[in-house]
């Protein structure tokens, strides 16, 4: 048989009536499918082993004058398979709205305030074995709530022959089953990160995972919740436990993308009340130099919030440094005009002029609003200036 031009003999690739070639991400898909059959196989044979008496043990011979007990001997429950059909996961009926770590030390660490990244027992994650791995996770811990398969099609391979995806998501979710340990964690535990219920895949809220932007919440909600209480001071310690997590804006490294921007810009309002807080907590105990570093983080992410300015105007006034004060409130008239074409409010003004004139300026806080209110009576566009 004689080779083709640039072919091989045989091969059928030069050959319009040969073989058609598959594509190896459906070969691929498949081998992982036989993979996960079988694994899905080795545990439902080990829980069936626990559930039977004697099963892992050999019977104790009965000591003289012991009465061995009559009935069936209780045994602790034995966890359900987590497999694609079954879960261990609560149902969406009543699962929990954020992803939290129960019983022990969770072995997984997930942070999404600034850069993603996964820390297992410690160490980073860094070989996510493919691509899409990562952005599955990404995706599943960022809505927090079960995702349609479909769905997670959609958004992965937008463009892609649908049994190709499918495929392509059975790898993808192979690989980042390797890339959490869950092989080695499910011998033990028989539970799983991901879980498939009802044609939904979502992160497993008993597994065992922390996620800082979960810890955020919990933390600004039960501030919020001992604050209305009048527990000032247990609210003030979550606000900073708060303040603590949030390390940067969420998920920095999709900043352009649709599905990141609503939860982005709703931590992000939820870290200004934090520093809101605890800078008029400082004002309140006379503590200027706490309120200061409070207000340079407000106006690190919203370079237009007039009170933030006020708050350090005040401060500074108080520790005897007035052309500091001052200082902060050009700059807060500079950025007014350039941003929003307004000037500085009444309020705004009053307390230039009270260090100017050498009064005391200590006993208001901060309005705690944003940026300049429109209905506010001192508020004055440039132009009428």
């Amino acid at each position: 048989m004689q080779r083709g031009a640039g072919g091989a003999a045989g091969t059928g690739l030069d050959d319009p009536s040969g073989p058609a070639m598959v594509d190896p991400t459906v070969i691929l898909g498949l081998l992982i499918a036989a993979l996960e059959m079988q694994r899905h196989t080795s545990l439902t044979l080990l829980h069936l082993m626990r559930g039977v008496p004697g099963s892992w043990t050999h019977p104790r011979r009965r000591l003289p004058g012991e009465i061995r007990p009559r009935g069936r001997v209780s045994r602790p429950a034995v966890p359900p398979l987590i497999g694609e059909h079954t879960s261990s996961a609560p149902t969406s009926a009543d699962r929990p709205p954020v992803i939290r770590s129960v019983g022990a030390a969770p072995r997984l660490h997930v942070r999404c305030f600034g850069r993603f990244e996964v820390l297992r027992a410690g160490v980073p994650i860094e070989h996510w074995r493919r691509g899409k791995a990562k952005l599955l996770l990404k995706h599943l811990i960022a809505r927090r709530q079960p995702v349609p398969r479909d769905v997670l099609i959609d958004l992965l391979w937008p463009e892609a022959d649908p049994q190709i995806a499918v495929n392509g998501l059975r790898v993808a979710l192979h690989a980042l089953r390797q890339a959490l340990g869950e092989g080695e964690r499910e011998s033990r535990s028989g539970g799983e990160y991901i879980v498939f219920e009802s044609g939904n895949y979502s992160v497993n809220p008993l597994a065992g995972l922390w996620v800082d932007a979960d810890e955020f919440d919990e933390h600004f909600a039960t501030g919020l919740r001992l604050e209305r209480r009048g527990q000032v001071a247990a609210a003030r310690c979550h606000y900073e436990q708060a303040e603590a997590v949030y390390r940067d804006d969420y998920l920095l490294e999709d900043l352009y993308e649709d599905w990141t921007l609503v939860r982005r810009e709703e931590l992000k309002d939820q870290y200004l009340m934090v520093l809101t807080k605890l800078a008029d907590g400082c004002l309140r105990e006379g503590d200027a130099e706490g309120c200061i570093v409070r207000c340079h983080k407000i106006l690190q992410k919203d370079a237009c919030r007039e009170d933030a300015y006020r708050r350090l105007m005040r401060c500074y006034a108080q520790l005897g440094q007035r052309s500091q004060a001052l200082h902060w409130f050009g700059l807060c008239t500079r950025t007014l005009r350039q941003e929003l074409d307004v000037a500085p409010s009444e309020q705004t003004m009053d307390l230039y002029q009270k260090i100017t004139t050498g009064q005391r300026c200590d006993s208001a806080l901060g309005d705690g609003r944003g940026r300049v209110d429109r209905r506010e009576p001192g508020y004055r566009t440039v132009r009428e200036v």
